[in-house]
């Protein structure tokens, strides 16, 4: 005679059509097993599923464009549906920006994102492409040198004038770190390189607060101000060491 031990289960198929129920021992979902009960013989277990709902998923891409399929999809209650791939394409790539697939409720769109890995859907839904206005930041990096020597060599550690942009979505800030992500420094000749930004910015001559929203296209232009840096400048052979060469400069506004 052998027995499960109290309290154990058998965990069921899943099926995306139907929610489990539980298990039973003839086919006609008469009598409930109970796990508690002693198998003597070759013992059937039926399990019984509830079928589910099935829904309707609709996707309106709006002005985009997109090669994925955006048929309406049958998707049974408490299941997930697959996000459309690739994502849309909004109709003016260089102002606007694909944002994601939001709910429209009874027809009137809302600023609900959909989140296609854990919201399960439990009615017909209807999603639509949100596209994000897009304003241009142009960088401006004035000319900055910064000149030093050691034993080897001479050492130039500069950046040229230089014009970076960033797109930001229209009525958001801009973060310093941002800005300074776009700037490079390094050995003219040899290329190394490293991340240090300008200590400060402006726009129109006035120094540009962090905390401003960007409602339309601007220029920032770097401002330099001085402080020290150190500049790894490679290997020397030393009796068959390799001994790391270092440089100090100063970057002066």
């Amino acid at each position: 005679m052998y027995g499960l031990e109290e309290g154990v289960t058998i965990t069921p198929p899943e099926r995306n059509d139907a929610t489990f129920t539980d298990w039973y021992t003839e086919i006609g979902y008469t009598t409930k097993w109970d796990f508690r009960t002693p198998i003597t013989e070759n013992l059937n277990l039926y399990a019984k599923f509830t079928a589910k709902i099935p829904f309707t998923v609709t996707f309106d891409m709006k002005a985009g464009s997109t090669t994925a399929d955006l048929s309406d999809k049958t998707v049974f209650g408490g299941n997930t549906v697959t996000k459309p791939n690739p994502d849309p394409t909004p109709s003016d790539p260089e102002r606007f920006m694909f944002t994601g697939w939001y709910v429209k409720e009874d027809g009137i769109e809302t600023n609900t994102l959909w989140n296609f890995t854990s919201s399960k859907v439990i009615g017909n839904l209807d999603l639509y492409a949100k596209y994000t206005e897009m304003v241009k930041v142009k960088l401006i990096f004035p000319d900055q040198k910064v000149q030093e020597s050691n034993t080897s060599k001479q050492a130039y550690v500069y950046h040229p004038d230089k014009i970076e942009h960033l797109k930001v979505a229209k009525g958001s800030t801009i973060s310093k770190e941002d800005a300074a992500g776009k700037f490079l420094y390094g050995d003219r000749d040899n290329g190394y390189t490293a991340q240090v930004g300008p200590q400060s910015w402006t726009h129109e001559g006035i120094t540009w607060d962090w905390n401003t929203p960007v409602n339309g296209d601007i220029e920032l232009t770097a401002v330099w101000e001085d402080f020290e840096v150190t500049f790894f400048t490679g290997y020397r052979e030393k009796a068959g060491e390799n001994i790391i060469s270092y440089i100090k400069g100063w970057y002066g506004a």
